[in-house]
């Protein structure tokens, strides 16, 4: 059985045939209904072998393995908050590990390209080699990778790319940052890194116009130009410093005990180390730890009487989210998008979590296991309470909201969504009077999907 395990970023070899192609991303049915056809056998994703909230349960157990091990003087657990950024490779293992109970003893294993996943496979299966197919070179593949990821975002987002690649510890940016000028009002935090957690924010903060608030935002691309009479905005580039060596080095020492400890307790934690998933921990803690002491000197320098996180996932704000928590300062958070995927396996810090609306209230009680005395009904244009809305007037829109973010963030070949769903949106749109409004993930451009459109 010659088996293919397809990357996200390559198509299908022309002129080769397969019993199974695994795509290890996921396109719309009909783009694998039409390579089964060129590679003359089943065309499938990985993500099949998705079985939805119970691979949140089984993340959520996997994730708990290590809470309370690796914390440090502050009370921030590291576990808690690193754990997120690995957590969408820990449900790629858990699909891998069902592909690999369907898969013959001794199959002949092929991959576009060499990856952690490849390697798990390989494991798992125990295929003595991965034939990997001949395509474009690992330099040829990096230069196309950038081209085709910088021709879709503008000038100003290339920039931060490069900064959150080169300068993640903000060294560089501090020597030029402009130090604030602190007026010791008290004042609410609002913590940002993105520019749709800053509008989310901010819009909220525009509806108690009595209370100061504070913007601090962790990189230039959350700046708004324009911000409600009662929110002030600050860089957190000027409050960055040098961290404790010593410290560092302690909480590395802690990282290898707690890793010894989750590779002994659970297969997924074995092969992620096996494969490298776990490499990439030293160095998200020593970029934590500097995001940590600038936050402390955030708030060392401000009157904070509050803290409102419009994004409790990314550790840019969930770290200050955590510090006020810890200090006993009032604690609200709220998710900008429509819902967060991740409420479902992580620990939540806020006293009090904003919900749009019904709908992601039944996600955070029912999906997410949130007590139901810290969810409150506070949507824009819905009057702020713990239990139902009831009599809210329905209106009918001209408009028509595509959210891009899930097909640019979750695996997703966003060109064959495009080109399979882009044109029946527009000739709904263009049938029903209806004008198809973009809702863009964070670090997109709106002029790829002109492209898209123009096609």
């Amino acid at each position: 059985m010659r088996v293919l395990l397809l990357h996200p970023e390559d198509q299908l070899p022309v002129g080769k045939a397969w019993d199974l192609v695994v795509d290890l991303g996921r396109a719309p049915v009909a783009t694998y209904r039409r390579w089964s056809k060129d590679a003359g056998g089943r065309v499938i994703s990985l993500y099949d072998f998705s079985n939805g909230f119970e691979d949140g349960h089984r993340i959520r157990k996997l994730l708990q393995l290590g809470l309370g091990r690796w914390v440090d003087n502050l009370g921030i657990d590291w576990w808690d908050v690193l754990s997120l950024m690995i957590e969408p490779n820990l449900r790629q293992l858990i699909r891998i590990r069902l592909l690999a109970k369907e898969l013959e003893a001794g199959c002949e294993l092929h991959a576009s390209r060499p990856s952690g996943l490849v390697k798990a496979l390989q494991m798992l299966i125990r295929a003595e080699q991965v034939h990997l197919e001949k395509g474009v070179g690992p330099v040829r593949r990096w230069a196309q990778h950038y081209r085709d990821a910088f021709s879709r975002l503008d000038t100003e987002q290339i920039r931060q790319v490069f900064q959150d690649k080169f300068d993640r510890e903000h060294v560089v940016r501090r020597r030029f940052a402009r130090n604030r000028r602190v007026s010791g009002d008290a004042v609410v935090l609002l913590p940002s890194a993105y520019v749709n957690v800053s509008r989310t924010a901010s819009s909220y903060a525009g509806l108690l116009p009595s209370q100061k608030f504070l913007m601090v935002y962790a990189r230039n691309s959350a700046r708004l130009k324009t911000l409600p009479p009662n929110v002030a905005s600050a860089s957190l580039d000027p409050y960055f410093v040098t961290p404790d060596a010593v410290e560092a080095a302690v909480l590395e020492n802690k990282w290898d005990s707690l890793k010894t400890h989750l590779i002994a307790a659970s297969e997924e934690y074995s092969v992620a180390n096996s494969v490298g998933m776990l490499d990439s921990i030293p160095r998200l803690l020593r970029w934590g730890i500097a995001v940590r002491d600038a936050w402390s000197q955030v708030f060392k320098s401000e009157n904070i009487v509050g803290c409102l996180c419009a994004d409790d996932s990314n550790p840019y704000t969930r770290i200050p989210l955590i510090l006020a928590s810890n200090g006993g300062i009032p604690t609200v958070a709220c998710h900008h998008g429509a819902l967060d995927s991740k409420m479902a396996v992580k620990v939540s810090h806020a006293d009090t979590y904003i919900a749009k609306g019904e709908m992601e209230r039944d996600y955070l009680l029912r999906a997410c296991g949130v007590s139901a005395h810290r969810v409150m009904l506070g949507g824009q244009g819905l009057p702020t309470g713990p239990g139902p809305v009831k009599g809210l007037t329905q209106t009918r829109a001209n408009w028509l909201v595509f959210f891009t973010e899930p097909y640019e963030s979750a695996g997703w070949r966003s060109d064959e969504v495009y080109s399979n769903l882009l044109p029946e949106l527009w000739s709904l749109g263009q049938g029903s009077g209806m004008k198809l409004v973009f809702k863009l993930h964070p670090f997109e451009s709106v002029k790829g999907h002109r492209r898209m459109l123009r096609k």
